[in-house]
């Protein structure tokens, strides 16, 4: 019997040391009620009071240079080409002949339907007198008039021809390529040069088409370019399209560039920022407090009572590190702008003065 006493006696603190401690566990889920992470510790957090301000929302679009004149001449003539009177690369004007083509043979016909109109020119001088004295018919006369006029005709269109045999550049430019050699043959309508004219450039670019209603022509807009040291240069909306491309749902555009053009070459790659319409009395937070999900929705923590708690963003836009919040805050909120990486919905906070 003493034997069972004396356990008695050794389970009876044990008993009620663990009465006590299931006591204290609940005090300490109590003191964190409210949807609180009761078992992580308090985080040092900084906060931010919101208040309401403006906003510009700016987006960026990726677009390519190009130049207003970028043609490749033609031959309207077919035949061998004899020589290149330009070097590659040499800048040419509006008229000045480029490539000469074996004339040859043209020229022979031309010469034939000279002497061919100035045959028919005489006899029809020499019957007016013969009319008039009423040696030939008004018919007959005609006839010689008609026939003096397709002799011209011909002649002119022999000119022509000849003329073509010097393909020229109906722009102003850099004969930026050589597309056939002399001694190689071209047909009629086969492109010879490539010339392009870089005084006057322009960005092609497609908006997409949520935005289409923020963009007007006449418009400023800035832009940069990585192959020219990342300036910044400036263009005017010149042009917005009437209808959506449907392979890629944007709308097309195109941008004057203002000066700089001397830095600037066609296909090169232009980043273009371009400033939609501003909003005035809005939540706009700091971009890097906005956490994304694994759902690809925005996330933030404001304190509420030193607890962190989660709010669900709608975001409206961002600019430079600012965002726009359209709902899930609200002006007078204490938003966390430290340390929400490591806090939890519901856990303690400690905010950093």
């Amino acid at each position: 019997m003493k034997r069972i006493f004396h356990i008695h006696v050794l389970l009876l603190p044990l008993a009620l040391l663990s009465g006590l401690g299931g006591c204290g566990e609940h005090n300490s889920e109590s003191a964190g009620d409210g949807g609180g992470n009761n078992n992580i510790a308090s985080a040092p957090v900084t906060t931010l009071e919101l208040t309401l301000t403006d906003f510009n929302e700016v987006i960026t679009v990726t677009g390519t240079i190009a130049s207003y004149e970028d043609v490749k001449v033609p031959a309207d003539e077919g035949g061998k080409v004899l020589q290149w009177l330009v070097p590659l690369g040499a800048y040419v004007r509006s008229g000045q002949t480029l490539v000469q083509l074996d004339s040859a043979i043209v020229r022979t016909n031309y010469d034939a339907a000279v002497a061919h109109y100035n045959i028919a020119q005489t006899n029809y001088e020499r019957q007016i007198n013969v009319y008039k004295e009423q040696g030939i018919s008004e018919l007959q006369l005609k006839t010689l008039e008609y026939q003096r006029d397709a002799a011209r005709a011909q002649m002119e269109m022999s000119r022509v021809r000849l003329e073509r045999t010097r393909v020229k550049s109906p722009i102003n430019g850099t004969v930026n390529a050589r597309l056939i050699e002399a001694g190689e043959m071209s047909a009629p309508g086969q492109p010879v040069a490539h010339v392009v004219n870089t005084d006057r450039l322009k960005i092609l670019a497609g908006i997409p088409e949520r935005h289409a209603n923020s963009f007007r022509v006449g418009e400023n807009v800035s832009f940069t370019v990585d192959a020219a040291s990342g300036d910044t240069f400036r263009g005017v909306i010149r042009f917005i399209g009437a209808a959506v491309v449907r392979d890629n749902r944007t709308l097309p555009v195109e941008v004057d560039i203002i000066g700089a053009q001397s830095q600037l070459k066609p296909d090169m790659i232009a980043k273009m920022s371009v400033t939609l319409r501003g909003r005035t009395e809005s939540i706009v937070i700091p971009e890097d407090a906005a956490l994304k999900t694994e759902k690809d929705e925005f996330v933030a923590y404001v304190v509420e009572d030193n607890l962190a708690r989660e709010r669900k963003l709608t975001i409206g836009g961002t600019n430079k590190g600012r965002m726009l919040v359209t709902g899930g805050l609200q002006a007078g909120d204490r938003l966390i702008i430290a340390g929400q990486q490591h806090v939890a919905d519901g856990q303690a906070v400690v905010v950093s003065q």
